[in-house]
This record gives C-alpha cells, structure tokens and sequence, in this order.
C-alpha cells in the first residue's frame, strides 16, 4: 500500500472508531481535490458530505523516505479551510503516529473537544493462561485502540495486574506477583526503573494514583493468611504508608476523584460489594450504589459527575460497564455482558474502553461511548486470548 494509504487509513479508523464521523471511502468519492480551490461541493452532495480533508504526502528526495506532509480541514459553509498543518521530513516510519495527529486535530476542530487518538493504553497480556508453566504475563504500553504494542515488562508463571497511570503519564504503578507473593510496583516508562511501593504479608493489590499529588491508594491486607484488605495512601517508595483510609470490612478498587479530596472504592461492610464514596480529610463515607447484587471496580469521569463501574444486576447474572449519576444516583447500564470487566475512561470522558469476554472465552478490547449509544469492537492485539486490565492514559504532552 502506498504510504498515503497508510495515513488514510489510520486518520479514517480514529475518527470511525470515535462513532461521531462517517468516513467515505476512497472509492466512492466523485473527485479527488488536494487543495479547497479544486473541491466542487456540488458533485458531494449526494453522499452529504460537511467537512473535507485535503492535502499531499510529497517525498522530500528521490529515495529519501522521509516526506512533507500537508492538510486542511475544510467546511462546505464557505469553503472554508477550519485548520492546517504542514509536517515536514516524516519517515514513513512516523506515519501511524502522524495520523493519530491529524485525527485529533480534526476531532477538536469539529467537535470543541480534544481529541483522544495521541493518548496511549496500557494492559496486561497473557498468553498461555491456563498453563501453569507456560503461563507469560506482559505489560503492554499501546496506542489508544491497542495497536502498536511495547512490551514493558514480560515474565513467566508470576502473574501481573492492575497497571494505572501518574497523573503526568511518566510512570504506570501495577501489581506482581514474584515467589507466591503480591507486591506493588511503580514502572518508569522512559527508563523501565521500577520502584517497589508495597510488599506487606499477604495482598497488596488495586494501586491508583492521586491526581494532584504523587501518593498512592493502594488495598492491603497486612496479614499472610486473611483476604480481607483496607485502603491506605502510600508514597511511591518502599512501604511509605501516610495514612490509613478504612477499617471495617474489605475494602478495595479505591479511584481518586479529579480533584483528588474524594476516594470511591469498592466494600463489603454492608454485605455485597457495594460502592462507596470517601472525604479523605476526615474519612467521611456514604454508600453510593443500592441496586444489583454487587457493584465494584469505580472508577471517575474527568468532569467527576459520572461513576463508571462494573455491574451485577442479579445474582449470577451478566457482568456488564454501567455509570452513575453523581447527581442523581442514576444507575444506566452501558454494555450488555456477559462479562465486561475493567472500564478505563478516554482523558476528554467521551469513551470507555474494556474487556469484552467473547462467546469462545476469549477477552478481547471493546469501547462504549459515555452516552452508551456507541459500542466498537476493537481489532485482536496480543495473543488474542487473554487481554486484561486496560488503562487508558492521560493527554501526553
């Protein structure tokens, strides 16, 4: 395929993939302008077309394999070009990322909002799952739709879980297993350094990041042989522990709000896992969710007036990605099951992206809109078997 191709293709699936464009393709255009001057809005009205993207991929020598690329936006009110870049010496190397570019700077123009395509994704990857000894476990940093994967960290039989973003995107913090026994790491992205955080007796799992400050929630049981853990906040070192969050009942999943004063989380102390929300200056907390038999894993819109969660209406039911009305109280479910697992949300709140249990067992990448009215299915990435724990990252950059 011709490198334009490759741009094409890749500008075209983000903004298909947001479910708010409608892309024609290449084969069913009338013309094919590479400036405003040359479109004829009247040969496009049949397919109803609104904005057009014109511009040029021109090597810049002979066998160089870099190139200068250029493009508008351009509206059928006026003819007007709405935005424009020119990119100059692009290796055909850089093209995915340079589309990435180009769809966010058309999402933005279009919609108002920035655009989510240059941000990345993290996931646990597991190949063999069911094989004790040929079990691998990978953490993975992608592209926003789990394309282009970087093996940060690979290991045999020792499972890994739960990666979450800094607040900044430099570090992911994460939870692995090594001789039997859980601990808590952060992970450099730049320099792959990893720092121990939480290696207590027993579990030490679910870490998220304060938004605002570099400390840690992590779940922690303190003991070898009990399963019932507690929230504390930690500095990213070595058994750092500043405070202590909850005492009664399991308490775990625990999401800073935006504003980093509120801690949602997941708790038994009325019976079924239930969502809790917290004031982390006086340790105030209030139940949240009433409805299905258990409510886990919240996790914040960036505007905080959503709680995006997973949800079992019934016992033994479907497992399915519902949000919650701050306001309100609520609950609309999103997705339809059987099994929808870890939601992470886009940084501009519009898309929700999660694991998908397919009708062979296998988990695949699927994303919601917020409004639910949009459902995609992401292409397989990795071993295509057992896809875990998405983390969408913040706006990089």
């Amino acid at each position: 395929a011709s490198v334009e191709s490759k741009l094409i293709s890749v500008v075209s699936r983000d903004l298909m993939n947001s479910g708010r464009f409608q892309v024609a393709s290449r084969n069913q255009l009338p013309q094919q302008p590479s400036q405003p001057a040359q479109i004829n809005w009247n040969m496009w009205s049949s397919l109803g077309t609104e904005y057009m993207l014109v511009g040029s991929v021109v090597p810049t020598a002979p066998n160089s394999g870099k190139y200068n690329v250029t493009f508008q936006l351009v509206s059928q009110l006026g003819n007007q070009a709405l935005t424009g870049r020119v990119f100059k010496n692009v290796s055909s190397q850089q093209f995915v990322a340079l589309g990435h570019t180009i769809a966010d700077y058309i999402y933005q123009t279009i919609t108002g909002q920035r655009g989510y395509f240059t941000t990345k994704l993290a996931y646990i990857d597991v190949s063999h799952p069911y094989d004790l000894r040929r079990a691998q476990y990978s953490l993975i940093v992608s592209d926003y739709d789990g394309q282009n994967p970087q093996v940060l960290l690979r290991q045999k039989r020792n499972p890994l879980a739960s990666p979450v973003w800094s607040a900044d995107g430099s570090k992911l913090a994460y939870v692995s297993y090594v001789n039997g026994r859980m601990a808590v790491y952060t992970i450099e992205l730049r320099t792959g350094k990893r720092t121990l955080v939480a290696n207590y007796p027993g579990i030490n799992s679910s870490p998220a990041f304060d938004p605002v400050s570099k400390i840690l929630a992590v779940a922690l049981s303190k003991a070898k042989n009990s399963a019932t853990t507690q929230l504390y906040l930690t500095k990213p070192k070595a058994n750092g522990i500043v405070k202590q969050l909850t005492y009664s009942g399991t308490n775990t999943s625990p999401a800073f709000s935006p504003s980093g004063k509120s801690v949602a989380f997941t708790s038994t102390r009325g019976g079924q896992p239930q969502i809790y929300m917290m004031r982390i200056n006086d340790l105030s907390a209030k139940r949240l969710t009433f409805s299905g038999t258990q409510n886990f894993d919240p996790k914040f819109t960036p505007d905080g007036k959503y709680i995006i969660f997973m949800h079992q209406a019934t016992r033994g039911g479907s497992i399915e990605i519902a949000k919650l009305n701050l306001q309100t109280n609520k609950i609309t479910t999103l997705t339809k099951g059987p099994v929808d697992k870890s939601p992470s949300i886009a940084p501009n709140g519009n898309m929700i992206i999660y694991t998908k249990t397919h009708s062979n067992g296998s988990l695949g990448l699927a994303m919601v809109s917020l409004d639910g009215s949009i459902h995609i299915n992401l292409p397989a990435v990795g071993s295509a078997v057992n896809i875990q724990s998405p983390a969408w990252s913040p706006f990089l950059g």
